[in-house]
């Protein structure tokens, strides 16, 4: 016998909010200096113990997309765009790196890691769909969401 998930709206925001937040930590601690936010944070050291350049580069995309794409369940309003927004922004960056029109190195990694992660929160939300849906304060996921796209934009742009 499963138990369906219950909801509240703690368990909502931390299962967003802890992803996010470890996709934070690896791309202000582990990461070079340049970026934005380090500047702004007046971080100027990285840690160098974690030696996977996946973990470094590939997972905080897909944590970013996975938090995004449960958040845009919520969103009623230009749900769809909402939806697709982080992953098309994903592919987009990593089609102006490939004609070097921005900064940055192509990997196909960071393209598949997202899409996954992206599969990922679809899963779990159609499986657990109570769990991830707001009972109330719908106007909470749309500021929740350009801030999470925003600081995530500030973190990876040198």
């Amino acid at each position: 016998m499963t138990r369906a998930l219950t909801y509240s709206p703690f368990k909502y925001y931390f299962g967003i909010f802890a992803p996010f937040l470890f996709c934070c930590l690896i791309a202000l601690f582990f990461r070079p200096s340049g970026t934005l936010a380090k500047e702004f944070l007046h971080i100027h050291q990285s840690f160098h113990w974690i030696k996977n350049d996946i973990i470094i580069y590939n997972l905080p995309a897909g944590l970013w997309v996975f938090s995004l794409t449960l958040i845009s369940f919520n969103i009623q309003k230009l749900r769809l765009l909402f939806f697709l927004a982080p992953l098309s922004f994903i592919v987009i960056l990593e089609i102006l790196q490939y004609l070097a029109i921005t900064d940055g190195t192509y990997d196909i990694l960071d393209i598949i890691i997202p899409f996954s992660f992206f599969l990922i929160s679809i899963l779990l939300y159609s499986f657990n769909r109570n769990y991830f849906s707001l009972k109330k304060d719908k106007v909470w996921s749309q500021i929740t969401y350009f801030s999470l796209f925003i600081s995530v934009i500030l973190a990876d742009v040198n």
